[in-house]
């Protein structure tokens, strides 16, 4: 139930997202994907050890999209210059005069 009550709100910040699509919207939705992420890549790998031939495919393919909605997530808010969190305060220009 409570993944429900996530994924429900999810739902509506992704919504509010196509609503009003500003950069502070998607911050946190990429935020979200990166927490979301980096809680299930580890079961991810770990399973394949153990996983069944016939379950091997889905097990691939849910670890590619995960592994790559992850490595957008962490370019975005990371490394690209104009979107990264830490973004350095613009420089004081000298007033006129």
């Amino acid at each position: 139930m409570m993944y429900g009550w996530v994924f429900m709100g999810m739902a509506l910040h992704f919504g509010y997202g196509l609503a009003r699509p500003t950069w502070a919207n998607a911050r946190g939705q990429l935020l979200g994907f990166l927490a979301y992420d980096s809680v299930l890549i580890v079961p991810f790998l770990q399973h394949f050890a153990s996983v069944r031939p016939e379950h091997l495919l889905r097990l691939v393919v849910a670890t590619g999209i995960v592994i790559f909605s992850g490595a957008i997530a962490l370019y975005y808010l990371g490394i690209q210059p104009a979107t990264r969190i830490w973004q350095p305060e613009p420089p004081l220009l000298p007033a006129d005069g």
